[in-house]
């Protein structure tokens, strides 16, 4: 407040010399005047600022201020379990560094250490960090145990868990397949534990496949890769039913169906662009016109003309009703097959009748759609 007055009587004096030495006419006298009012507010402006930096400097401390500036600086509270994991990261850090000072790059002792590190570092969600890290653990693993040693199992579920969080789905899809490969190296097609490797593949490949991960709906490539991985369940069922283990192959039979699904979401969003039909899209066609000779006559010139082909379209349209018919005809015969684990399982059936009979009833609503969309295809102008 003592600034302020301050400031009004600097203010007042200096429209006093302004007014003084503006008397000499009265325009002079009334510019004098606006020239006074503009100093005024000029210099309350310039000491607004500062007068309020000296009342919030001078409020008490249990004031409103006070209590808003040490909210703004009150630091969040800390997970004393996540407090712990970082604890134990840094320690497995310093191990693994004195490690490898001591037994160099490549003794085997680093791998459970690493394997630590990579599991510590994922539970605090960084997930880069433990992807370098179990990538450097699986090049230990090769280079101690040899390329199909079953310790990179671990290992690669670490690397699926880092990079699944950094949502780089190329990378997850290459070691679910290296993965696959390394479980059913020295597996049996007939053993549990192949169809167990079988049925986790099948699971990356339908989520990814559900949300459109490696590629759009539709792709040509993405439809093979689900019948390949359906005749494989085929193989397996086979299996499953020869040990009379309702359990798996129930597993089997649902992974089957919902494979069947994703291919018919593939093949009724296809379009033009992922239909390839076997007659050519464009042909060379004769025309002729009858031009002036210049002479007053006229003549007949031919020539060949790029054309679109007619049957091009009606191949397409018939290549997408025959895989809309194929797709329809997977899921009926696949609830054939579940009609028939019913009728040999019955048991099992009534201990889970809601399930069956809500993937029965499932399988009733697709192909109804897939019907429905065939018979559009027929009648659909590209």
């Amino acid at each position: 407040m003592r600034l302020l007055r301050h400031t009004m009587i600097q203010a007042i004096s200096s429209q006093h010399r302004l007014l003084s030495v503006s008397r000499a006419t009265p325009l002079a006298a009334s510019v004098g005047r606006a020239l006074a009012v503009l100093l005024v507010s000029f210099l309350v402006l310039q000491t607004l600022p500062a007068i309020a930096q000296s009342q919030s400097g001078d409020s008490e401390p249990g004031s409103a201020g006070s209590m808003d500036v040490f909210e703004a600086e009150a630091t969040p509270e800390v997970d004393p379990e996540r407090l712990q994991w970082e604890r134990d990261a840094a320690g497995l850090m310093a191990q693994l560094d004195n490690l490898t000072n001591s037994l160099g790059l490549y003794d085997p002792a680093l791998l459970e250490v690493q394997r630590d590190l990579g599991s510590a570092l994922l539970r605090l969600d960084r997930h880069q960090e433990a992807a370098d890290v179990y990538a450097r653990a699986l090049q230990l693993a090769r280079v101690t145990d040899g390329l199909y040693s079953a310790q990179q199992l671990a290992v690669l579920d670490g690397l699926i868990a880092a990079h699944s969080g950094l949502q780089d789905w190329e990378k997850v899809d290459d070691y679910e397949h290296l993965r696959f490969s390394l479980a059913t190296h020295q597996q049996d097609p007939q053993s549990p534990e192949y169809i167990d490797a079988l049925l986790a593949r099948s699971e990356w490949h339908l989520q990814a496949s559900r949300h459109n991960l490696l590629s759009r709906p539709g792709n040509d490539f993405q439809i093979r890769q689900l019948h390949d991985l359906n005749l494989a369940h085929e193989q397996a069922l086979a299996t499953a039913s020869e040990q009379s283990d309702p359990a798996l192959h129930w597993e089997l039979l649902d992974t089957m169906l919902q494979t069947d699904i994703e291919i018919a979401r593939h093949v009724a969003y296809q379009g033009m662009r992922d239909i390839f039909p076997s007659e050519p899209r464009y042909v060379m066609q004769t025309v002729c016109r009858m031009v002036s000779d210049g002479n007053g006559g006229a003549q007949r010139v031919c020539w060949q003309q790029r054309v679109s082909n007619p049957d091009f379209y009606n191949s397409a349209a018939n290549q997408r009703r025959h895989e809309l018919e194929r797709t329809r005809a997977n899921l009926l015969t696949t609830r054939r097959e579940m009609e028939q684990f019913m009728v040999t399982h019955p048991d099992f059936v009534s201990q889970r009748s809601d399930e069956v009979n809500n993937r029965l009833a499932q399988i009733d609503q697709v192909v109804s759609e897939l019907q429905r969309e065939a018979s559009r295809a027929a009648f659909r102008s590209w």
